[in-house]
């Protein structure tokens, strides 16, 4: 609808704060991993896999754009480029927060998880993103299971993401965008990819967009709303 009042993304800094104190009393609160960012593995069983990323994939010569926060986004697949570190029983108030870059993947069988990454004091500077490369999805799709995933800076999708990608999951970028970078020809064959489903809603500060008008990024996009967020949204939802 237009027009509409202004979203105050600004205020989502409160709710930021209010999920890290949550997660600290009774839920899984992370501070900064130490290395690059952390990556979760959701698990069916109501547990989730954590690991430190260590490595990322490096440009191929004559990859960029010059785009602020620009990169592959993705973890290398070579030994060392990231280390196990627990299997924690997903929190009892469903808030998982993390003072760190963050890639998600993996499947939840009846879970309500909201995942929220964020750096306070808040500097834009050093605000942490949030990227999906691998599937997220849904066991059931009656509302059962939902996921909310909270980034202070960007929700990325990157280079090195699925040809068919999947993510079942209510999306914030607090003071960034939803999407994926442009990636031209010289960054290798993932520059063009085939399609992305995303079952959910989008709240992004920026315009959104998985897409470019020269072809390049994914060229299916499958945007749909989950209906069952409007009265059964994530834990502590802004």
């Amino acid at each position: 609808q237009f027009p509409v009042p202004a979203v105050d993304f600004a205020g989502l800094t409160a709710d930021l704060a209010q999920m890290k104190a949550d997660a600290q009393a009774n839920g899984k609160y992370f501070a900064g991993s130490g290395g690059l960012g952390y990556r979760i593995v959701l698990n069916s069983n109501d547990t989730f896999d954590l690991f430190r990323v260590n490595s990322l994939v490096s440009p191929p010569s004559g990859c960029s754009d010059g785009a602020t926060g620009w990169g592959t986004w993705s973890i290398r697949t070579t030994a060392g480029s990231e280390t196990f570190l627990a299997n924690h029983q997903n929190p009892v108030n469903g808030i998982i927060f993390l003072e760190d870059h963050l890639w998600i993947e993996g499947q939840i069988n009846t879970a309500r998880i909201t995942i929220a990454v964020a750096r306070f004091p808040d500097n834009p500077a050093t605000r942490p993103s949030i990227t999906v490369n691998n599937n997220l999805t849904y066991t059931n799709y009656d509302g059962q299971d939902v996921v909310g995933l909270i980034a202070q800076n960007n929700f990325n999708v990157g280079l090195r993401s699925a040809n068919n990608l999947r993510i079942d999951a209510a999306l914030i970028a607090q003071n960034g965008r939803i999407g994926r970078y442009h990636y031209g020809s010289s960054c290798g064959t993932e520059y063009i990819r085939s399609s992305l489903t995303l079952l959910g809603m989008i709240a992004t500060n920026q315009r959104y967009g998985f897409a470019y008008t020269d072809g390049t990024g994914y060229q299916i996009r499958n945007i749909n709303y989950d209906a069952y967020l409007l009265y059964g949204p994530p834990p502590s939802f802004p």
